[in-house]
């Protein structure tokens, strides 16, 4: 059974294999931690250009605040 904090979880690992940083990354911790928690993300281009966009839209898919 998945649930949302998996699926959260599973998509930043993901997305940090494919493109080697979190689409969550902030300036600081505290700022990273704030953007996981209201589900707050970025594909930056430097990072994510070469990722396809049916890799992206997985990851996206798995980000959904409050899924019911």
């Amino acid at each position: 059974f998945l649930n949302p904090k998996r699926l959260v979880l599973t998509s930043i690992v993901f997305a940090c294999r494919l493109s080697g940083v979190s689409p969550f990354q902030g300036e600081s911790v505290e700022e990273t931690c704030r953007n996981i928690t209201e589900v707050k993300y970025e594909f930056n281009p430097k990072h994510f250009e070469p990722i396809s966009q049916q890799g992206k839209d997985f990851i996206t898919s798995l980000l959904v605040k409050n899924p019911k």
